[in-house]
């Protein structure tokens, strides 16, 4: 099973300025931190810890083909978002994940989780695809 568990931060390393105008942003494996997890033990509580933070490197070399399935990667994505009434989308164009949990920072510091990818029934995915 490949798995990929994202989070989101907004206070770490430079941010990713989002202008409300973009109507697209593409993102090259130089603007992605990762750490790969090859005990696939780790939790969230874990990899969001300010002593393991030092872990999620930058990889603009990494290839599809350098993917270990056995692995858990852990992907960090840091965005500043401006006030907008809309919503916004985030889409990975590899279909054939098995599961990616995206953790999205709420007010107050909370994360919300959301369970994405082929693993899940269209009718138990936190955000439904149309």
């Amino acid at each position: 099973m490949f798995i990929i568990s994202i989070i989101f931060y907004l206070f770490i390393f430079n941010p990713l300025e989002i202008d409300r105008d973009q109507e697209e942003v593409i993102l090259s494996m130089e603007e992605l931190y990762s750490f790969e997890d090859r005990s696939n033990q780790l939790t969230f509580s874990d990899v969001k810890s300010p002593s393991f933070q030092s872990n999620f490197t930058q990889k603009p070399d990494f290839e599809p083909d350098d993917y270990n399935r056995n692995s858990t990667y852990w992907v960090k994505l840091n965005f500043k978002l401006p006030e907008y009434e809309g919503n916004y989308i985030l889409e990975f164009y590899d279909q054939t994940i098995d599961s990616i949990n995206v953790y999205l920072r709420q007010d107050g510091g909370l994360y919300r989780k959301y369970n994405l990818g082929d693993a899940y029934r269209f009718s138990s995915k936190s955000i439904k695809h149309i």
